[in-house]
């Protein structure tokens, strides 16, 4: 029973010299502590027999740093059963092979705590920023909710069409109906319900444009959500056309007509730019 409590006693200081370990140092540094010794401590249960694993050399800058310098490492390895001899850390082969064990044990479980716990402090901030946007997501689609807007939504949307779509699906057997619906949903508003083209054309004499820069929007747009106006320059032209960045104007259900500006209206020129028309589209 003597034996029994001196290797209970023996496995305690090894659990309290990790422990220090652990408290005593940051988690990245603890961590590549915890894996340098384990490689140590694994080597000797692996290969009892050679004795070349059961010798640090102290000039070993590696095992210096990461264990031996820092808070706790040398202390841990004397609990092992290394002893300082000639510049280097023995082993005894008479020595008992216990507090290795336990050492094995428990660094393992430390090492994969302190992941854990590094894992989960990296990951706050980003979860945190995810969370904040997700917030910012689901204020702004709050903002489409009004019934009179949605009503109008829907009376644009041939929804017949779109379930006898959904139904001629071939991909019936993997996608459920509102799936099935939803895409055409999608394919109908990208292909059908807006013209998708690289630049503006002018509405007035089919003219080429091109985007010189922007201004802001009247009070009324900005009802909408409006924040700029797309300046575009149609060569040759001398007519301006608005264009802004509306998407809560009930106005972009209909068919949208280019709006000369008013010379008092261009802001932009006292810039020294003056670009030829201005647009807005739904």
């Amino acid at each position: 029973w003597r034996l029994s409590l001196i290797k209970m006693a023996a496995a305690l200081q090894v659990t309290q010299a990790i422990q220090t370990l652990e408290k005593s140092n940051a988690t990245e540094r603890f961590i590549t502590a915890a894996k340098t010794v384990l490689k140590y401590v694994n080597n000797v249960l692996d290969h009892p027999q050679e004795s070349k694993y059961r010798c640090i050399r102290l000039t070993n800058m590696a095992f210096q740093e990461r264990v031996y310098q820092i808070i706790g490492g040398e202390e841990l390895m004397i609990c092992l059963g290394f002893h300082k001899e000639a510049g280097e850390l023995l082993l005894s082969d008479n020595v008992d092979l216990q507090p290795l064990r336990v050492a094995h044990r428990v660094l393992n479980e430390r090492v994969l705590h302190a992941q854990k716990q590094k894992s989960a402090a990296e990951e706050a901030p980003r979860r945190s920023e995810m969370m904040s946007q997700l917030t910012r997501l689901r204020q702004n689609m709050l903002t489409y909710e009004v019934p009179a807007l949605k009503m109008k939504a829907l009376r644009c949307i041939p929804v017949a069409t779109l379930r006898q779509r959904a139904d001629a699906r071939e991909d019936a057997a993997t996608k459920s109906k509102s799936d099935r619906i939803l895409l055409e949903l999608l394919a109908w508003f990208k292909k059908e319900f807006f013209t998708w083209v690289d630049a503006v054309p002018c509405a007035q004499c089919g003219g080429k444009t091109q985007a010189v820069g922007g201004a802001a929007p009247s009070d009324e747009d900005r009802r909408y959500g409006a924040g700029l106006y797309s300046v575009h320059d149609v060569v040759n032209q001398h007519h301006f056309i608005r264009f802004d960045r509306s998407s809560r104007d009930p106005s972009m259900f209909d068919v949208w007509t280019a709006q000369p500006i008013p010379a008092l209206q261009r802001p932009w020129q006292t810039a020294g730019n003056a670009p030829r028309s201005l647009w807005r589209v739904g």
